[in-house]
């Protein structure tokens, strides 16, 4: 049972938000083996001034629309699948207009 926490600024639509938080748990359903209902999220809103995230940081260029996903795994879970899980997800966002993502 991983913990999902996504930290989101406030101005951004919930909908968006909603479907960065579906993309994560798909990716780790279909990578981690964590079944489909075996859902742990926690979204918390930030104003603009609360968030700070270097926007060009690792060659990416971050919008104010930028968030934080931070996915807790319990002890003995393998890099591997966190990988992959992370992968599918940016794979998601992509499609949904919602990445890029960096790790």
């Amino acid at each position: 049972m991983p913990m999902t926490k996504i930290s989101a600024p406030r101005h951004l639509e919930k909908d968006k938000v909603r479907a960065l938080a579906a993309a994560v748990q798909d990716g780790l359903v279909n990578t981690c083996n964590v079944p489909p209902n075996d859902l742990f999220q926690l979204i918390s809103r930030f104003d603009a001034d609360d968030m700070i995230l270097d926007p060009h940081f690792g060659g990416v260029n971050r919008s104010r629309d930028a968030c934080v996903v931070e996915v807790i795994f319990l002890e003995g879970a393998r890099m591997r699948k966190s990988e992959r899980c992370f992968a599918m997800s940016q794979t998601r966002l992509l499609a949904l207009d919602l990445g890029p993502m960096t790790s």
